[in-house]
């Protein structure tokens, strides 16, 4: 296959053993040197591994980090999370836009995934750019956020389509960020959960469709403390 097809540049193999629907196993086996694919979307470098969740339209998605980017660049914000990171595209745009804004601020960032392989992705994003304050963990983001004592400025969500809960709604109401950038593929479920977030406020709200010629679509929201 890789002589007949000499343009690919990355081609694994994914074992999974199990009779379930589960997409795929543990073990990966890399055919090519090269392991990841480098994308760049507003100047920032972000990379495709197997198993990790990358956005499909990348014209799209690049608007998508560009709103969040703009929306957050001039608030007051040192220190944010980034929960349901993936390959980190939503906290490495907006920690990039607040660093050049505010040069000799700290800007520190957390970014949470439980995809060891979109962890190692959004790690080397981060080297690229340059970014010193930055740590991104394989961890579940809920467990991970029920445990921190400290209170982030922003916090920033982009749960898979059943949403990030009434658990980690209400955590986040008692943890009390100043701002909640809530990016979601299913508005059901987000409309739930901002039925959860009581202490907050809605600042603004786009769709993108992500997917034309379909239902299905992103919408981005900026939730303020009341």
């Amino acid at each position: 296959m890789l002589n007949k097809l000499p343009q690919l540049k990355v081609v694994s193999l994914n074992i999974q053993p199990q009779h379930a629907a589960i997409l795929e196993g543990d073990k990966e086996i890399f055919l090519t040197d090269q392991q990841t694919l480098k994308e760049s979307f507003n100047q920032i470098p972000l990379f495709i591994r197997p198993q990790g969740f990358f956005q499909t339209n990348p014209t799209v998605a690049a608007g998508l980090y560009a709103t969040a980017q703009n929306w957050i660049a001039n608030l007051p914000i040192k220190t944010l999370w980034d929960l349901f990171c993936g390959v980190g595209g939503f906290g490495l745009h907006c920690a990039n836009a607040l660093q050049q804004a505010n040069p000799t601020k700290k800007i520190e960032l957390i970014g949470i995934e439980i995809s060891a392989s979109a962890i190692a992705a959004a790690t080397l994003s981060a080297r690229q750019l340059g970014l010193e304050n930055v740590r991104f963990q394989s961890l579940d983001a809920t467990h991970f956020a029920l445990e921190q004592h400290q209170t982030p400025e922003l916090v920033i969500v982009n749960p898979p389509r059943r949403g990030i809960g009434s658990k980690l709604a209400q955590f986040l109401n008692q943890l009390a960020p100043d701002f909640i950038l809530y990016s979601s593929c299913n508005a059901e479920t987000m409309g739930k959960d901002l039925g959860d977030l009581t202490h907050y406020q809605l600042e603004k709200i786009q769709l993108f469709d992500m997917f034309p010629h379909s239902y299905h679509y992103e919408v981005l929201c900026l939730l303020k403390k009341k």
